[in-house]
């Protein structure tokens, strides 16, 4: 058995439990002797009296990553990078049915973050906390968590549309915020445990408040969700907004705050005699409330005034008003007149003109819907100015029959004093950027001219809305603008747009109906993910930018026009869309090839060649496999995907025509001791050669751009990295824990060098304290 000392501190565990951990394998000493086999060190370069007498005796020398690498546990069978218990990586992105190996104790969040098709997980035991990264997978239909797990964290199953049943375990105690928020077909949930149990689940709320299961089977019975969470006496939560009654039973002693938040059908509340405390904001949303029964002595309601106080404190406070005294009556029934008087004109106008207009009413107003071919308005027609709308409105619906677009319309409406209903949902700010009034419930919106932005979440979640005309003047619509808008059909682009952000329609189920102007320049990432009803698209000359998975996820996408004039596709752009079938780009066969395209940007699409003008272009990615007796490389489309190590590797030559190596492809391959890189190679990604800890040597190839951050990161045996003049970026943290390295060269000049950009990319441990430049040096 090998014997080994610890110097300095290891910070990833406490010394006791390294110590414990380490006797499996190895002799345990204290101090440095002329035989002791290694010693471990934070910093090979500390210059500690232990390290300085283990160097003279000639004991091998290495850090705490390396010596934890030699104890760890790890496995890799082909499909689950496992390592000391935590689950790395599945590198099988087609898997559709996942049973995680038992022994996995923790999962990490990007372990299955190409795994679109994933239809059933079923987590083993020992997976204490499950987090992010099982959320936003349009096919996943089951999930079993077995025993053992006890938290399921912040949005961890968020936004699968297709989830229908959950296993969960006896041992949970917290569901925490929106865990499984966007999930509409969840309606079957079991649990382990009893219902005694399953009642004190903390924040089993944050389940049932977002699904439509009405029970959960326990092992002793069904449990019935309730109307009102409650716990230890507090109503903390309405789990059906569009009940129309409420009532508290007794033992309630408290209403927390914004409990009865979005629940504007409630039409009638009781309280009971236990009540003690309602919390700021409870009722804020029940406008709508007709009648009030409270048993509270602390809360009671004024039949005359008509409105609930709270006195409990030294003066009264009045918490909820319905329609109080003889006045507000006497203006109920003129309301109530005049809304008979108005709907019966509204009637026989819209009976005597045959359109594709339809009316839709509230407590007080009517709102004329029209929709038109390029998206649609909505007018209001306020009962009380029924003399004033009833004149032009013939002449309105006329205008409407012919086939008008929404701006004719909209103008010819507001000339005749016709209001656009639009301006009761937004607000616009002095420097012109829209946002949606949060508790108004748009349907059909017509951004006016001169405003120039959708601002950041403007419209996020907005479920009621569907059509959108946006003004000419727009310039940007910013990150999840409209994200989740979930009936949003379509929306009208004008030709001033330039810019459509990050995830701004991602989400958008129902959107089928895009045209994007020409004008718009970039489409950032994901902006379109997950718009599974659009079937057709356009990309105008104009964009010169299609963005990381900006249309994934549109599955009923069939047919794809790529004008001439764009100039990159990013990665996955048009990922998992499973019906494109037919993809037409305007210019040549050799102006498609001059396009950027990123890594798999048409993964999953069924389409084999793009369509040029002169001809016809395959799009089949190039898959191989190449071993020997010490790795397998698996290459996707000249990348390398993976590395897979069986041995120690002296030097490792990647052939020629490999451009990019691909996000953590080569992570902790711990046996390769050098790497001869092609000159076809333009970027090395995330991770790429991480914990690498035998490398000893690099050299980047003329040609190379960009290393992205933390590429070497852990590459404890580093000692010289010669850099390319062609290089344009170097990513945070590319040589971090790169103790060794002595030897930094950059072959273009110094001031080549400092207009590279890049962040802070060393490790104050690393001995290089200088880059050798072409023509002198540059102090790091």
């Amino acid at each position: 058995m090998e014997s080994v000392c610890f110097t300095g501190t290891c910070w990833d565990m406490p010394r006791a439990e390294l110590i414990q951990k380490a006797s499996k394998k190895f002799e345990v000493r204290n101090s440095v002797t002329k035989d002791l086999d290694i010693l471990v060190c934070e910093n090979k370069n500390s210059g500690s009296s232990k390290l300085e007498k283990a160097k003279k005796n000639g004991t091998r020398v290495i850090t705490y990553k390396e010596f934890m690498d030699m104890v760890d546990d790890i496995k890799d069978d082909g499909v689950f990078y496992i390592r000391n218990g935590v689950l790395k990586k599945c590198s099988d992105d087609n898997i559709e049915n996942v049973v995680i190996p038992s022994g996995v104790t923790e999962i990490e969040s990007s372990a299955f973050l190409f795994c679109f098709h994933l239809k059933s997980i079923e987590i083993p035991e020992g997976v204490k906390d499950i987090g992010w990264g099982f959320d936003n997978f349009s096919e996943l239909e089951s999930v079993i968590i077995h025993e053992g797990t006890q938290v399921i964290k912040l949005k961890a199953f968020e936004n699968n549309p297709s989830l229908k049943s959950v296993s969960l375990p006896s041992s949970l105690i917290e569901i925490q915020s929106e865990a499984f928020s966007s999930c509409p077909a969840l309606t079957e949930i079991t649990f382990g445990g009893t219902i005694s149990q399953w009642e004190n689940v903390d924040g089993l709320e944050n389940l049932l408040q977002y699904v439509p299961a009405t029970s959960v089977k326990c092992s002793d019975g069904e449990w019935q969700k309730p109307l009102v969470f409650v716990e230890d006496g507090v109503a903390v939560k309405c789990l059906d907004k569009k009940t129309t009654s409420i009532k508290l039973d007794e033992g309630v002693t408290a209403i927390s705050e914004n409990a009865f938040k979005e629940c504007a059908s409630v039409l009638s509340i009781e309280l009971p005699s236990t009540l003690t405390e309602i919390r700021k904001g409870a009722f804020d949303d029940c406008k709508n409330v007709e009648k009030i029964v409270s048993h509270s002595p602390l809360f009671p309601f004024n039949e005359k005034t008509r409105k609930l106080y709270d006195a409990t404190g030294k003066t009264k406070k009045v918490v909820l008003s319905i329609l109080a005294g003889k006045e507000e009556a006497k203006k109920e029934k003129i309301a109530q007149v005049q809304n008979v008087s108005a709907s019966a004109v509204l009637e026989s106008i819209m009976s005597e003109h045959k359109t594709n207009a339809q009316v839709v009413r509230d407590d007080k107003n009517a709102y004329l819907q029209i929709q038109t071919t390029d998206g649609g308005i909505e007018l209001l027609l306020v009962d009380s100015k029924v003399s004033k709308w009833m004149q032009n409105l013939p002449a309105l619906l006329d205008l409407v029959a012919t086939g008008a677009d929404s701006i004719a319309i909209r103008k010819f409406a507001i000339e005749r004093g016709l209001e656009d209903s639009s301006k009761k949902f937004i607000s616009i700010s002095k420097d012109g950027c829209v946002s949606w009034k949060k508790k108004t419930k748009p349907v059909y919106l017509f951004i006016p001219e001169g405003v120039t932005q959708i601002e950041r979440n403007a419209f996020y979640r907005c479920e009621s809305l569907e059509r959108v005309v946006l003004g000419d003047g727009m310039k940007e619509i910013d990150r999840y603008a409209f994200e989740y808008c979930e009936s949003l059909k379509s929306v009208v682009i004008p030709p001033s747009l330039k810019k459509i952000d990050g995830f701004a329609f991602a989400g958008c189920h129902s959107l089928e109906g895009l045209t994007i102007p020409n004008g718009v320049e970039i489409i950032e990432s994901s902006a379109f993910a997950s718009c599974r009803s659009l079937e057709s698209l356009t990309i105008p000359s104009s964009v010169q930018n299609i963005g990381y998975g900006a249309f994934s996820g549109c599955t009923g996408l069939k047919t794809l026009v790529i004008e001439k004039g764009v100039k990159i596709i990013e990665s996955v752009a048009f990922h998992d869309c499973t019906s494109l079938s037919e993809i037409t780009y305007t210019g040549t066969v050799a102006e498609w090839e001059k396009i950027e395209k990123g890594r798999r940007w048409n993964c999953e699409a069924p389409a084999q060649f793009v369509k040029c003008s002169d001809g016809e272009v395959s799009i089949v990615p190039k898959i191989e496999e190449i071993k020997t007796d010490t790795y397998t490389l698996k290459i996707y489309d000249n990348g390398i995907e993976k590395c897979t190590c069986t041995g120690d590797t002296e030097k490792l030559v990647i052939g020629e025509g490999i451009t990019v190596i691909e996000h953590s492809a080569f992570w902790e391959c711990t046996g390769i001791k050098s790497v001869v890189f092609p000159s076809s190679l333009t970027k090395i990604e995330l991770d790429a050669f991480s914990n690498c800890t035998a490398l000893e040597s690099i050299v980047i190839p003329d040609g190379m751009k960009i290393i992205d951050p933390s590429a070497f990161d852990g590459c404890t045996s580093l000692k010289s990295v010669v850099l390319p003049a062609s290089l344009t970026r170097i990513g945070d943290k590319v040589f971090r824990y790169c103790s060794s390295l002595n030897e930094i060269i950059y072959k273009g000049t110094m001031e080549q060098w400092k207009a590279v950009s890049k962040y802070f990319w060393g490790n104050e441990d690393m001995i290089a304290k200088v880059v050798h430049c072409a023509d002198g040096d540059v102090e790091l």
